[in-house]
Formats: structure tokens, C-alpha cells, sequence
């Protein structure tokens, strides 16, 4: 067993070093040795999840030891690695509540770490420990206005829309950060918030449609779009607004949102499918046009003119984006052979390749039943003219069919080389975070997460 979580310490993949940590954990319960090596590992290892892995290894399986506290504040306040602070926050809090100095130490936390994300936490912790104390509502409300991190600003204003519905007072208060806090993220925060607290609330529903419509703030209007999908999906009154704001408003983030959510949550609207139709064509944006395009098939799967319109559009749309989109959607659909065929041909020989980079994944996680996709892939890892689809397909082989041998051959001399993940290098949004890290972004730069809808990923 040592020798072989060794050889597992030892690979580059920190997947695999976690994996090591936690049976080395496991076996090694109660062991002062283990205990050692894996405090050292928190400290050693050069990634941050391996980190996290074994301080949680700790503060887990030795809580009973005296040292354990001690060790873990420490970690709490002076450990470089913001994830590994996050963690030792939230392993004190659990394990150790009735602590008579915690409450006040977590608050000094939330106003004293300098990273937004773990000074949020605990600011977040506050609120999931003292509910009934009567300052834990000023306090929030505090950091939710004051602190200098959007992000502790954002875990704040959750915080008190999760906690304290009840209270009259914070709809006021939720209606103010969404039309004046400077980061996006935390109006959206507060918007969801008002939404779960007082959707039934007489003006919630005209007043977001009125800031949807006529507030001259972008990141308002982006908010409100998105908390009226949200809270009151499939509407009809709101899917007319969102086919208005879909064609009408200046801002590209928000058009592209309005599409997305008209697949997800209008499908039968009769209106919905021909106005995407035309904002894949018409919109001025190429990645609003792609969008439509792969809102069509993800919405409208069964449609007898979605597979026939899907093909037309991997040769017709414009290239780049919106033909990726195309293809993406296509391939999603892909359920019956001819389509299949049709799909591996063009992965095959499409001049872009964007394309067949997204295809060559599609096909590879999605359709690893079918027969047809192994040798496909393989063609693809020897023949193809570009080295990130020769790239792409071996993973997908390595992961996909890990008993498969994969010759390297063709990754051809000076081409190969490590690096992002495979989706992300094939454009289809959504990367691997570290364990507790949270994204901090802005609107103009496509971040992740403002692509994300609430509570879902894309592929």
C-alpha cells in the first residue's frame, strides 16, 4: 500500500495525488507518521486541490487530537493559498461550534482576510452559526454594503436572502444593491434573493420588468433579465419581454442570455422558435447568432426542421462561432446513424478547425456507446492536419478508453504539450476550478460564470 500511494505522490496529474491523499488518510487513521506527512503535504504540494485534500485529511479524521485546533487557525490566517484558508475556516466552524471566541473570530475574518472569496465565507459562516443573534443581521448588512470585495459583498447579500426572508425591511434593501452595488455579480446575487424571498410580493414582477426595460445601467438590465427567467419561467408576459430585450438591447451579454433561456425555458412558446431562428441570423454579435443556433437544437431536439436546419447551418453560417455552435448542436442530436455519419464526416474534413476540435469532444464524451466513435477517433489522432484535433482525440482515447493503447506518433515531434482541458481547448465554456475557488470577473471579458445559468454548468 505505501509504495504504491508513493508512485501516486510521485505522478503529475494531482487528480491521482489526491486520490493518494485520501487512502493514505484512510489506512493510516490513529498513525503519527501519517498524520505528519500529510500536514507536510498541505504546505509541499504545488496544487492547491492536493492541498485542500489533505488538510481536510486532517482536520477530519484527527480532530480528537489536541494540536488539530491550533493547527488549523493557523492555517485559517497565515496559509498562502486562499483555498486552503477557506477550507480551515469552514473545518473550525463545523467541528468545533461551540467554541465561546468562534463568532467573533470568524467576524474578524470576514473583514481582515485579504481575499474577497474567503473573507465572504466567513461572513457566510457567521450567518450559518448565529442565525438568532440579533447582531448577526447588522453585521451582514454591513459587509454586504461595505466591504471592499465584491465577492465578500456578494456571500453577504446571500447570506441575508437566504436567512432572513422574513424580514420586510431587506426587499428595500435587495432593490438597492441591485440597482447600486458596482459589480454585476452582486446585483444578481441580490435579484435571485428578491426573487426566492418576494415573488409574490405585488411589485417584484413590475419592478424588475421596469428595470429590465428602462435602466440605463447595463449590469441592471443584465440582472433583471435573468431573475425574471428565472422566477417566473415560461410565462408568457416574459417571454414577450424576452424576445423584445433578445432583439432590442444594446448590450450583447444580455441578448446573449435572452436566447439561452428562450430554449430553456419557452419551448412551447410558438413565437420562440422562429425569433431564434432570425437572431441566428440577424443578430449583429457572432456569439448572440451562435447561441441561437444551439438553443434551437438543445430546445427543439424533436422538431421535424431542426436536424435539416442544424446541417445547413455548419456550412451556412457565418464561420467561426456560430458554425462551432452548429456543430455542437448537431452532434448533441446525433442520436441515429445517419446523423452520426453525417457528424464524423464533418469532423473529418471541415475546413475549420474550431469545428472539428468541438466535435472531436462532443463525440468523445457523449457518444462513447457507439461503436463508430473509437476508430473515428483514432483516424483523428493520426490524420488530422491540425495538431490541437490530434491533441484532443488522444485524451479522449486516454480517458474515454483507458485499456486502449494511444501511440504517440502522432502527436507529431514539437507539437504536443500539456495545458487546459479539453473542453475548454475545443471553445465549449466551463474549465476545472480548484476546490473552493469562486470566479471573479467582469462582464466585458466572457468569464465562465457569466455564461452560467443558476445552479447549472454548460458543457
Amino acid at each position: 500500500m505505501l509504495s504504491e500511494i508513493e508512485a501516486a505522490m510521485a505522478d503529475e496529474r494531482w487528480q491521482v495525488r489526491v486520490g493518494a491523499v485520501r487512502a493514505a488518510a484512510e489506512a493510516g487513521r490513529g498513525d503519527p507518521a501519517t498524520l505528519a506527512w500529510l500536514r507536510e503535504r498541505v504546505s509541499a504540494d504545488p496544487h492547491g486541490n492536493v492541498r485542500y485534500a489533505a488538510l481536510v485529511a486532517v482536520g477530519e479524521g484527527w480532530a480528537d487530537d489536541p494540536d488539530t485546533l491550533p493547527w488549523l487557525r493557523g492555517h485559517a490566517v497565515d496559509n498562502a493559498d486562499p483555498g486552503v484558508r477557506r477550507g480551515a475556516l469552514r473545518l473550525i466552524a463545523t467541528g468545533w461550534p461551540r467554541l465561546p471566541w468562534l463568532n467573533g473570530w470568524l467576524r474578524e475574518r470576514a473583514v481582515a482576510d485579504p481575499d474577497g472569496h474567503t473573507a465572504g465565507q466567513a461572513a457566510e459562516l457567521v450567518a450559518e452559526g448565529w442565525p438568532d443573534d440579533p447582531d448577526t443581521l447588522a453585521f451582514l448588512r454591513e459587509r454586504a454594503t461595505a466591504a471592499a470585495s465584491g465577492h465578500t459583498r456578494e456571500k453577504a447579500v446571500k447570506s441575508l436572502a437566504k436567512g432572513w426572508p422574513a424580514v420586510p425591511e431587506l426587499r428595500t434593501f435587495l432593490r438597492d444593491v441591485i440597482t447600486t452595488d458596482p459589480e454585476w455579480y452582486v446585483r444578481l446575487e441580490a435579484a435571485w434573493g428578491l426573487v426566492d424571498g418576494w415573488r409574490d410580493h405585488l411589485e417584484t414582477l413590475p419592478w424588475l420588468r421596469e428595470r429590465a426595460v428602462t435602466d440605463p445601467e447595463d449590469d441592471v438590465r443584465f440582472v433583471a433579465i435573468r431573475a425574471l427567467a428565472d422566477g417566473w419561467s415560461g410565462d408568457p408576459g416574459v417571454g414577450r419581454l424576452l424576445r423584445e430585450r433578445g432583439t432590442a438591447d444594446p448590450m450583447w451579454e444580455l441578448r446573449r442570455r435572452a436566447v439561452e433561456d428562450a430554449g430553456r425555458y419557452w419551448t412551447r412558446d410558438p413565437e420562440m422558435l422562429p425569433w431564434l431562428k432570425e437572431r441566428a441570423v440577424v443578430d449583429p454579435d457572432f456569439e448572440v447568432r451562435g447561441f441561437a443556433i444551439l438553443a434551437v437544437g438543445r430546445g427543439w431536439p424533436d422538431h421535424p426542421d431542426t436536424l435539416p436546419w442544424l446541417s445547413a447551418q455548419i456550412t451556412d453560417a457565418e464561420p467561426g462561432f456560430p458554425q462551432e455552435k452548429a456543430a455542437q448542436a448537431l452532434a448533441e442530436n446525433a442520436t441515429d446513424p445517419e446523423t452520426g455519419r453525417r457528424v464524423r464526416e464533418w469532423g473529418a474534413t471541415h475546413p475549420d478547425p474550431g469545428v472539428r476540435n468541438l466535435l472531436v469532444v462532443v463525440l468523445g464524451e457523449e457518444r462513447r456507446d457507439d461503436p463508430a466513435t473509437l476508430p473515428w477517433l483514432r483516424e483523428r489522432a493520426a490524420t488530422d492536419g491540425d495538431p490541437s484535433v490530434r491533441r484532443l482525440a488522444e485524451q479522449l482515447i486516454r480517458d474515454g478508453w483507458p485499456d486502449q493503447p494511444v501511440s504517440r506518433v502522432h502527436a507529431r515531434p514539437g507539437e504536443y504539450s500539456g495545458g487546459s482541458t479539453r473542453r475548454h481547448q475545443a471553445g465549449l465554456v466551463g474549465d476545472d476550478h480548484e476546490l473552493g475557488a469562486a470566479p471573479g470577473v467582469q462582464l466585458g471579458q466572457q468569464p465562465a460564470d457569466a455564461r452560467l445559468h443558476r445552479g447549472q454548468a454548460e458543457p
